[in-house]
Parts: structure tokens; C-alpha cells; sequence
């Protein structure tokens, strides 16, 4: 058995951005957290999910069980010091089914800590379609894990292409509810057949185009292939105070 180093990200990842200025008089604020009266920020968090699957367009799959999730809420349109836990994970592909660790835990892959902002994922700019972009806070890898095969030594790295067009890492996926006091939200991420959905993001009428990209070395070496994350029945989120996330 041999000992497997990826570089990776699951929540979860890092995309090749570009921006394409939409101009519009008429753009939409910003979605942005809101508090009742007399409340102050930062707001803590917890989430957990089901089962979350990364799959590149040629089918290569990392898989876990289910995730644990912290965070903070520091400001209206900051999200900080998020960090992702996903539990019984394994990673497929021509290299075979491997288990995936991170540190001590078998089985489970923690992410470095994580930012988000609040982002439309519609042109429109509508309170029907509103999302978090979620990047590393420092770097370019949201998480690095090892994984044990027969005779196999592959390090995966998700996010981190060499091309020179490619920009800030992110993942975005949908979030509900909008324009309601609660301490319940659901994060819901989305792909297709190793594309993200949605794989873009608006805010003042600019669009910004982000999707995960995973890179292999080592056993069976490929290169950057687009990505997405898909999370079964989404990550069910509890905050500490009640929050409302405002949108058009």
C-alpha cells in the first residue's frame, strides 16, 4: 500500500474566472446579511450535510458520505474562518477506489479556512436567484488530503491551474432562504456532469464565470479538467442569531 497526496477541494474549490462587464443602470444591490436591532456581527455557524461528490467532465470522482461544517458571519457581506470537514471519503478513478485522509481522522478531509460572499446567480439580479462564492482565504487550494491505494501514487490538485487567464478560485452554490429572519438556511451545490451549476455569478451587473478545475500527478497523470461539486440534499445550515439575507 502506498500512501496518496492530493491537493484538493471538495466544498466545499477553485475555478478559471474571467469577467465579462455587463453595464446596467440598473443593477441590484448587493445581497447582504442583515441583523435585528440591537444585534452585532460576527454571527457563528454550524452546517452538515449528506453525501457530497467532486466529478471531473472525463469522470474522475472523489466522494464523501457526509460533512460538518463552522463558520462566521462577520459582516454584511462576509463570510469567514469557514471550514469543512467531509467524512468518509473515497476518491475513483483509472487508479481505482482509494481512501482519502486528512491528518489523523481516516476516511475524512478537512479543508483550509474558507471565505464567502453573497453573489447573484442570475443576470437578473432577482431575490429568486442569490448564492455564496466560496474561495480559500489565502492561496489557491481549499483543501490537501491523502489517500492509500495498491501500488498507486497520484496527487490530485483542484483549482490551481498554470494558464495565465485564469483568476481568483471559486465555488458558488445557491442559497435559501432570501428576505427572511431565520436561524435556518440551506446551501445548496449543484453539477452536471463535472460542470457546475451554476458555474457563474453577477453583482452591479458584472458577470464573473468560475468553475473547479482538477489536475493529477503522479500513477495516471492527467491535466486541468473542469469540475463540479454536487451535495445531496444540500448543506443544512443553523446560525446562532437570526439572520436575514437581503436581495433584490
Amino acid at each position: 500500500m502506498k500512501s496518496i497526496k492530493y491537493a484538493a477541494v471538495l466544498v466545499a474549490a477553485t475555478a478559471m474566472m474571467s469577467v465579462t462587464g455587463v453595464p446596467s443602470a440598473l443593477a441590484a444591490e448587493a445581497p447582504n446579511f442583515k441583523l435585528k436591532a440591537g444585534e452585532t456581527f460576527p454571527v457563528n455557524f454550524t452546517s452538515t450535510s449528506g453525501a457530497t461528490t467532486l466529478i471531473t467532465t472525463k469522470g474522475r470522482e472523489v466522494h464523501c458520505e457526509t460533512d460538518t461544517n463552522e463558520g462566521e458571519i462577520t459582516a454584511t457581506t462576509s463570510i469567514k474562518k469557514l471550514v469543512v470537514k467531509f467524512h468518509k471519503c473515497t476518491a475513483k478513478g483509472p487508479f481505482g477506489t482509494l481512501t482519502c485522509t486528512t491528518a489523523s481522522e481516516s476516511g475524512t478531509i478537512v479543508t483550509d479556512d474558507l471565505n464567502g460572499l453573497p453573489v447573484y446567480t442570475s443576470a437578473a439580479e432577482a431575490a429568486t436567484a442569490v448564492g455564496v462564492s466560496l474561495t480559500p482565504e489565502s492561496g489557491a487550494v481549499f483543501a490537501s488530503f491523502t489517500c492509500t491505494g495498491t501500488l498507486v501514487s497520484e496527487t490530485l490538485t483542484v483549482g490551481v491551474s498554470s494558464e495565465p487567464t485564469n483568476g481568483k478560485d471559486s465555488l458558488v452554490c445557491g442559497i435559501t432562504p432570501i428576505n427572511t429572519f431565520s436561524t435556518k438556511s440551506t446551501l445548496a451545490c449543484k453539477q452536471k456532469g463535472g460542470v457546475q451549476e451554476p458555474s457563474e455569478y453577477w453583482l452591479g451587473g458584472t458577470a464573473h464565470i468560475d468553475y473547479l478545475e482538477t489536475k493529477g500527478e503522479g500513477s495516471e497523470p492527467f491535466p486541468f479538467e473542469q469540475s463540479g461539486q454536487e451535495t445531496s440534499g444540500g448543506d443544512e445550515i443553523t446560525t446562532a442569531k437570526e439572520v436575514e439575507l437581503k436581495a433584490a
